[in-house]
């Protein structure tokens, strides 16, 4: 180990003098503590490993060759067990760069009991590479009772001045452990992901520039987590998913530019929505409180706004309600109470308009625009 320590500050050293401000910090305090760093070219690259506990694996790879202003910068603490960070930052050729990427992971008593010694309680990754001014961050908290809780995160971008920010909390040492994958193509854009609880998984695609992404999971302290998929492929998209309880599922799949996208699942129980807008400056919003909802809306033209509201009301829920608009400006606004509601609304004019309220138990609707 102080080997391994010596010939570190010597790299340091003898890079600090070939590259200006190229900076090595490592400290390692446990058992079977790994760390891979290389640094090559560039100015201003800065990076730093703190590992803490056993079994912690901690690489870094930041290359920069082109002349310019660069300033990478790589961040790494590991505090507990059986715990893995990569941090991979490239910078194309003659493009000036400031990229960042941040990992913070915390795990207590480790895997254990729970993972075969292939696996890893908690496992960040961040990749960034063909661009500038990227930004990723991933905070992951492990379980405070038991064997602790396998978490995994990974952040791709290939662009310029992208944004990921990861934060994961697990509280309890249950099965399946959560997970959040961001993968970012093109300029501008931002996810934002908060998960707590147990069986989360959020998946991130975005190709294109401007675009947003929000995900927040929390199962409520019950068993099984949500899941939230969301792909944006255009420019200036918006999308917002919020889930609290367990078996929800949120499906966004946005196409063309300006679109916007809410759906919430607040103390929800096995909620499906799926939401898919191909146009522009379309707006949707889902919103499903209670047990079994299923919620399907289709966007395709120019600036359609739909809404659909489902709750259990003085019911059992299962409501079900599909909206397809498939012309430009129209309007459909959904609430449903009760029990076993059913509804469907087609619009194929221009600028309809549709509001419909159904509260008690078995009601069924169509309406054709």
């Amino acid at each position: 180990m102080k080997k391994l320590l010596l010939a570190v500050s010597i790299l340091a050293v003898s890079a600090g003098s070939a590259f200006a401000q190229n900076n090595v910090t490592l400290i390692q305090n446990g058992t079977g503590n790994t760390t891979n760093t290389d640094q090559t070219g560039g100015l201003n690259g800065a990076l730093t490993i703190d590992q803490a506990g056993d079994l912690l694996v901690g690489e870094i790879t930041q290359t920069d060759t082109a002349p310019g202003v660069l300033a990478n910068s790589a961040f790494i603490d590991q505090d507990g067990d059986n715990a893995r960070a990569r941090i991979t930052q490239l910078n194309a050729d003659g493009v000036n760069g400031a990229n960042s990427a941040t990992i913070n992971q915390v795990s207590f008593n480790g895997a254990g009991a729970s993972l075969n010694l292939t696996g890893y309680a908690l496992n960040g990754r961040i990749i960034q590479e063909n661009g500038s001014g990227n930004t990723g961050w991933i905070s992951q908290f492990g379980s405070t009772n038991g064997d602790g809780s396998g978490l995994t995160s990974r952040i791709n971008q290939d662009g310029n001045l992208n944004a990921a920010f990861v934060t994961q909390d697990a509280i309890t040492n249950a099965t399946p452990f959560s997970r959040a994958d961001s993968t970012q193509v093109g300029d501008g854009n931002t996810t934002n992901f908060f998960q707590t609880g147990d069986g989360h998984v959020t998946a991130v695609f975005q190709t294109g520039d401007g675009n947003s992404s929000g995900v927040t999971q929390d199962n409520n302290s019950t068993s099984g987590g949500s899941i939230a998929m969301i792909n944006q492929t255009g420019d200036d998209h918006a999308s917002n998913v919020s889930q609290n309880g367990a078996g929800n599922l949120a499906m966004v799949d946005q196409v063309g530019a300006g679109n916007s996208s809410t759906v919430d699942q607040s103390l929800s129980l096995t909620g499906e929505a799926d939401v898919n807008q191909n146009g522009t400056d379309g707006v949707s919003f889902v919103a499903q409180n209670g047990t079994t909802h299923y919620a399907e809306l289709n966007q395709s033209g120019l600036r359609n706004n739909s809404s659909i509201s489902q709750t259990d009301g003085l019911g059992a829920g299962d409501h079900d309600a599909f909206v397809n608009q498939s012309t430009d400006d129209n309007t459909a606004v959904v609430l449903q109470s009760g029990t076993n509601q059913w509804l469907t609304v087609n619009q194929t004019v221009t600028s309809g308009s549709v509001n419909i309220t159904q509260s008690g138990a078995n009601h069924v609707a169509t309406v054709n625009q």
